[in-house]
């Protein structure tokens, strides 16, 4: 088991580390990280199944300091997933705010599970026996919202809230870095871009580089093009679909805001010629 948990490991941090090159966006690297997680955290469930562990010490092993670290990655994942889809479109001041109201969730789930936080960052031992090995659960209860998990021969009582303290710890960072980073970016001599053209046009603009593949090697959505668009103008396109209809039901010139752009572009060409 330790010499197949190892290779595991290696091989999680490996297609971690090639997950995180191909993307930074984690609306793009997380779901590819779970999906790699959950295929490894079953073959190590499973090899668990049919090889019988011989004592508490092994046991205790396992699940204090072998699934929480694989679980947690798939915790982490699927948090900062649903944390970034659900980030508001607004100001610096509200992202702010949003971010802070997630680590209060953290740090939440912290002082609700006190107890065994502290005996997980003191490094105790004591009752390891009782919290890492199976037959302890009782079917009718829980621990703050942490339904033991269905089959109680891969779980037990406490090493899913162990890996649940190490994807906060890690989300933690992230915030603490996402909000470091946008405080970096505030760079006085870089001023922003105000978008001053019709949002028309920009919605034609969009779909246009959408339809040509530009982004992510064509495997962006329109939704997040449209949602990256807005978060660097500041600005709202709503009902863009209606807007492309209108655009797609012109009786003249379909695409007029890429005509004009072609047409400014060739007339600069012309005139560098001309000098």
């Amino acid at each position: 088991m330790n010499t197949l948990a190892q290779n595991l490991l290696l091989d999680l941090k490996d297609k971690l580390h090639t997950i995180h090159q191909e993307s930074e966006d984690p609306m793009q690297l997380a779901p590819k990280a779970i999906q790699m997680i959950r295929r490894m955290l079953e073959t190590l469930t499973n090899k668990l199944l049919h090889q019988e562990i011989i004592n508490v010490k092994d046991e205790i092993h396992f699940f204090k300091e072998i699934k929480p670290l694989f679980s947690s990655q798939l915790l982490y994942y699927a948090a900062l997933y649903t944390m970034e889809s659900n980030k508001p479109l607004a100001s610096k001041k509200a992202l702010k705010k949003y971010y802070n109201g997630q680590l209060q969730k953290l740090e939440l789930f912290r002082a609700e599970n006190v107890a065994f936080y502290k005996y997980y960052k003191t490094g105790d031992t004591l009752l390891d026996h009782i919290y890492f090995t199976r037959g302890n659960q009782n079917p009718c209860t829980f621990v703050n919202g942490f339904f033991f998990q269905y089959d109680t021969r891969i779980a037990t009582t406490h090493d899913a809230i162990l890996a649940q303290f190490k994807a906060n710890e890690a989300l933690q960072k992230y915030i603490e870095d996402t909000k470091s980073s946008g405080r970096k970016k505030q760079n006085p001599a870089i001023k922003p871009l105000h978008w001053t053209a019709s949002k028309v046009g920009l919605v034609e603009l969009i779909y246009a580089l959408q339809t040509a593949g530009t982004f992510n090697h064509g495997t962006a959505d329109l939704k997040e093009i449209v949602r990256y668009f807005e978060n660097i103008f500041q600005m709202q396109l709503d009902q863009f679909h209606r807007t492309f209809s209108e655009i797609n039901d012109r009786k003249t010139e379909r695409t007029k805001f890429l005509n004009v752009l072609s047409g400014k572009l060739l007339k600069r060409m012309e005139d560098n010629e001309a000098r």
